[in-house]
């Protein structure tokens, strides 16, 4: 029959609904916004981690094949970019529309509209390194409490809600976790499982590997690369890149401790490219960190897998070297295999990431630590000379500054140290957790959190919240410690939560080598105050420091420029 003639068009004019091409046709052009329906409805219930089941099948294949119905169905080419465009339209409707309507679970949370649309908005704030910075603004700008910082991402800072968040009975990890494994076909290391049990149980080593006792062993190893690193500066003429010689000085200081040695990038460079592989493994972190299922693509690249098949061979070397001798000293791998209780001992390819992980957590964490100790002391003369005064007394000219028995009654010292952590603590924008879909929701502090909401709780802010800290809380003040101790008086309105002194994080997931890390940064300072004379490099603006202190999951310092002198 012809469908295009006159009678037909007259016998079907009351129900041209019902001819069946006209069904097959409407069907058709209608699975285009309802497979966008579903996929929003899929994306929002499952996390895409998995690119192939996920991210492809839904964004790739399934417009594909309805573009290809469509086409054969209008006989025209055309229908296959038409059905892209509309089902990318109506799928992107879908979302903001409902992340921007009050029945979003966390619609009743301040946030910018475009945090609350996209995460890829947080990205391109935290790229350029100032997350940090953007996150507390939020927090002020708002005068709240809880912002939303991501459709289903809020950022809490009450005093009340920590407990809540890290503490022993607080939230898991976020699965964002599982994005920053750097080898993820190996078992995950401390810092990426996010079952709190299961943490506590691969915790059991590197809490004998930090303990007091242990302390006592990696001692001198710190001595020795604290000496070294005041003899090389001491050697030193003109001008010099602070920062680069304090991260070469941890990362060898670093490698001791996890494999009794295997590296000496101090003294003789960097040629190996330990460092710049490290680099730019960190500098992914915060990708992941926004869009966990960028992880999968990422490690794809040439020259992300060539980085990370460069650090996996070192540490595996290392590591089997470390092992072929059995070390002399008890380092960290001594633990880690179990070889202090003779019991179950590891295989190497369980231990490898956890080395890894040990040594850029160790790295970063002190290096940063150490440069910001000496950037802020010295462009505050009155506290320079007190620390030093502080040295000098309980080390005097030709004792040893790596002798720690002294490190627990020097006050001023601990001052200084304390006070540089709160303002640039470890992770400044804090631990990750969330709760999954299926667990209920939870009140943090006098917050509800509804099931399927990631929550961060932003050390950076909590750190210089005039509730915890005041006065002078985005200032450098170590006489605050002081006071708060009871050896200086205390002025009005002072304010000292000590609880909230979070710099490693909290509870039971917090960093397991903190002890150490205070021990290294005691050591280097008391060790190059004693014997050196630092100031700023003539002509050197100090504020480009701050300027270049970035963050990418933790903190990247900028160039610190100095002169040295022997004292």
């Amino acid at each position: 029959m012809n469908f295009t003639t006159p009678h037909y068009r007259q016998q079907n004019m009351i129900f041209p609904l019902l001819h069946p091409l006209y069904l097959h046709s409407s069907v058709t052009f209608t699975s285009v916004p309802a497979c966008a329906l579903i996929t929003h409805l899929i994306f929002k219930y499952k996390e895409p981690f998995n690119p192939i089941i996920y991210t492809v099948t839904l964004l790739a294949v399934l417009p594909s094949i309805l573009s290809g119905l469509l086409a054969q169905e209008l006989h025209s080419i055309a229908a296959i970019p038409l059905t892209f465009i509309a089902f990318y339209s109506i799928l992107a409707l879908s979302i903001v529309g409902y992340r921007l309507s009050p029945f979003h679970p966390l619609s009743s949370y301040p946030g910018p509209i475009f945090c609350k649309i996209s995460k890829l908005w947080l990205y391109v704030q935290a790229k350029d390194g100032k997350q940090h910075l953007y996150i507390q603004a939020l927090h002020r700008r708002y005068h709240s409490d809880i912002v939303r910082i991501g459709p289903n991402e809020v950022s809490i800072i009450e005093p009340d809600a920590l407990a809540d968040v890290l503490g022993r009975n607080g939230v898991p990890k976020a699965p964002v976790t599982r994005a920053r494994h750097l080898f993820p076909d190996t078992k995950p290391t401390l810092l990426n499982v996010e079952d709190l049990d299961e943490h506590a149980k691969q915790r059991i080593p590197w809490t004998r590997a930090f303990s007091a006792t242990a302390l006592k062993d990696h001692e001198p190893k710190v001595a020795k690369r604290c000496l070294q690193l005041a003899e090389y500066l001491s050697r030193t003429s003109g001008p010099i890149n602070m920062t680069h010689l304090i991260r070469r000085w941890s990362y060898d200081l670093m490698s001791d401790v996890v494999y009794s040695g295997g590296s000496e990038i101090l003294r003789d460079g960097d040629s190996q490219g330990a460092l710049k592989y490290e680099d730019k493994s960190i500098s992914f972190f915060m990708l992941f960190e926004q869009m966990p299922w960028m992880a999968w693509f990422a490690r794809e690249l040439p020259f992300v897998k060539a980085g990370i098949s460069h650090m996996r061979k070192a540490a595996f070397q290392r590591a089997a070297s470390r092992i072929a001798q059995e070390a002399k000293t008890k380092d960290l791998y001594y633990y880690l295999r179990n070889e202090d209780t003779g019991k179950d001992l590891r295989p190497l390819e369980d231990i490898l990431p956890e080395s890894v992980l040990a040594t850029i957590a160790g790295t970063e964490t002190v290096a940063v630590a150490s440069i910001a100790l000496f950037y802020l002391v010295i462009q505050r003369p009155d506290v320079y000379w007190h620390l030093q005064a502080e040295v000098d007394a309980f080390y005097p000219a030709g004792t040893d500054p790596t002798d720690s028995r002294n490190y627990k009654e020097m006050s001023y010292l601990d001052a200084v140290i304390h006070e540089t952590l709160r303002l640039y603590p470890a992770v400044p924008s804090g631990s990750v957790r969330h709760l999954s879909s299926n667990m209920p929701g939870r009140l943090l502090g006098s917050h509800y959190v509804p099931p399927g909401t990631t929550i961060r709780y932003h050390c950076h802010s909590v750190l210089r919240d005039e509730r915890n800290f005041s006065p002078h809380s985005d200032k450098f003040w170590p006489e605050r410690w002081l006071i708060a101790s009871g050896k200086m008086p205390a002025p009005e309105s002072f304010q000292h939560n000590s609880v909230m002194f979070i710099p490693f994080s909290y509870g039971p997931a917090n960093c397991v080598g903190k002890h150490l890390a205070f021990l290294e940064i005691r050591m280097v300072v008391c060790t190059i105050m004693q014997r050196l004379n630092l100031k700023y490099a003539e002509g050197w603006d100090p504020k480009e420091w701050e300027r270049h202190l970035l963050e990418s999951f933790a903190y990247e310092s900028g160039e610190l420029r100095l002169e040295v002198e022997s004292r």
